[in-house]
């Protein structure tokens, strides 16, 4: 088996044909040379029992006039089948009534025999015997009995089995011949299909498409090969598209840890330096000067919290999948508590904050991820709307999910702004922090948070008119 596993596909297909032409052949030649000896040696003792038959007719008058020297002779006509060994005729009670033996052959007792009630019985190797029983008008007479044997079997099987070993040696060169064409039909398909998918594996070129017409086993599996072929390429251009995502977010990981890693130095350089001097001189200064050091060192060290607030909000991102715990929440109360927690800065600028979300809307999601999506907007809202400006909190049901907006009456921004917003430059990042504390990380957080509660978020600004943060939330599980 091991031999056959290692040759070709073409020699496999050659040997299978080959092995089953022969033993079908085989088998119709065995069981046609059983069938025709079985009919010669049926043939022969219906032969016998004819030519019984006809001694019994000739021999009846014979028994009637018990006549035995006629018996005989009627016997000794028997001499001219040379088939015929041994003959008996026994009178109605079983008695030797005539015989007769080939020249050359032992006599023979037919007497244990006319106690049975037989027609033929074969005898050991090709001899049998056959009875015909004597009746003249309804009166048994007596029986005759042939022994004879099969007239020249033996030569009749070996020419037999000579014409079955053509037949068997002739079906198997036809089947060779067949074979051999056959295979080539489905062997040149299968090596064609093999060549062309091992080109396919070392050119890694699977947009190539394998084609064979029709509707056989080949041409089945040739279209689900194509189709394969075609989840590779298309799995092949989303690994890649994937790769070249991830090697920009690795680089834009890596400038915004490397702005941030200035943004943080900045405030911590100011409280070092600040804490310094006023250590180096706090004799010789005076009230005014000491006042103004302790604003600046308390508005750096807020700077500071700030930013590692919002980094640990980032972090909660990325580990979002083991601390997410989504839940049924009030969202008008959850609104409520930012605006109380902000309250001070909006009246440091005169803002006004209204929460008009009715108290009975609920939607699912983590609460601490909900309350800082709100006071990441409601925080910026503030940042960028003027004195005497307004902050209002509303929210709608639609298509089972609740849409909140927070809209401040600020400048609003353009729309180039509006498309940067959710993605925003690395380079402009520090930047856009100086000038406003801590603006643009908070809207990444904002959003991840967003889209980690099933929701999404957008803006929607005009400049000169104010701007509305919006996004969703599920209202059920």
């Amino acid at each position: 088996m091991e031999a056959f596993k290692n040759i070709s596909i073409r020699n496999k297909l050659i040997v299978i044909q080959l092995a089953t032409a022969f033993i079908a052949v085989l088998i119709c030649s065995v069981i046609f040379v059983i069938i025709t000896i079985n009919t010669f040696k049926e043939a022969e003792i219906k032969n016998k029992y004819s030519l019984a038959e006809i001694v019994g007719v000739n021999a009846a008058p014979t028994l009637l006039f018990d006549d035995n020297s006629a018996a005989n002779q009627i016997l000794e006509e028997l001499k001219s089948n040379p088939s015929i060994l041994n003959a008996i005729i026994l009178d109605k009670t079983g008695k030797e009534f005539a015989k007769y033996s080939k020249e050359g052959e032992e006599d023979f007792s037919f007497s244990n025999l006319d106690k049975k009630d037989i027609t033929a019985k074969r005898l050991i190797g090709n001899e049998f015997i056959v009875r015909y029983k004597i009746f003249h008008e309804k009166e048994f007479l007596g029986s005759v009995i042939l022994k004879s044997k099969m007239a020249d079997l033996n030569n009749i099987i070996y020419n037999y089995i000579k014409v079955a070993a053509f037949v068997l040696f002739t079906g198997l060169i036809v089947a060779l011949l067949i074979s051999v064409f056959l295979q080539r039909l489905l062997s040149n398909r299968l090596l064609s299909l093999v060549k062309k998918t091992k080109e396919i594996t070392e050119t890694g070129d699977y947009s190539s498409m394998i084609l064979f017409e029709g509707k056989d086993e080949i041409a089945v599996l040739s279209r689900a090969i194509n189709k394969m072929l075609g989840q590779i390429e298309k799995t092949q251009d989303n690994l890649k598209e994937a790769n070249i995502h991830l090697e920009e977010l690795n680089l834009h990981k890596e400038k915004t840890l490397s702005v941030l890693s200035h943004d943080l130095r900045s405030p911590l350089n100011s409280i070092i330096g600040t804490s310094e001097l006023l250590k180096a001189n706090f004799d010789n200064m005076n009230r005014a000067d000491l006042q103004q050091m302790l604003i600046l060192i308390h508005k750096s060290s807020k700077r500071l919290s700030d930013m590692l607030n919002n980094l640990v909000e980032w972090a909660r991102i990325k580990f979002a999948s083991e601390i997410f715990s989504p839940e049924k929440i009030q969202i008008c109360m959850v609104v409520k508590d930012v605006f109380d927690m902000l309250s001070e800065n909006a009246l440091g600028k005169g803002i006004s904050l209204q929460n008009k979300i009715i108290e009975n809307v609920f939607v699912w999601a983590d609460g601490k991820m909900l309350h800082s999506i709100l006071q990441n907007l409601i925080s910026n809202a503030i940042k960028f709307t003027p004195e005497g400006g307004k902050i209002t909190a509303t929210s709608e049901t639609r298509n089972n999910e609740s849409v909140i907006r927070i809209i401040d009456t600020g400048h609003g921004m353009s729309k180039e702004a509006q498309e940067k917003l959710f993605t925003p430059q690395v380079d402009s990042l520090s930047a856009s922090r100086q000038e406003k504390e801590g603006a643009g990380i908070g809207l990444l957080i904002v959003k991840g948070f967003v889209e980690k509660n099933s929701g999404k978020i957008w803006v929607e600004s005009e400049q000169g008119k104010g701007t509305s943060m919006i996004f969703t939330l599920p209202l059920t599980h």
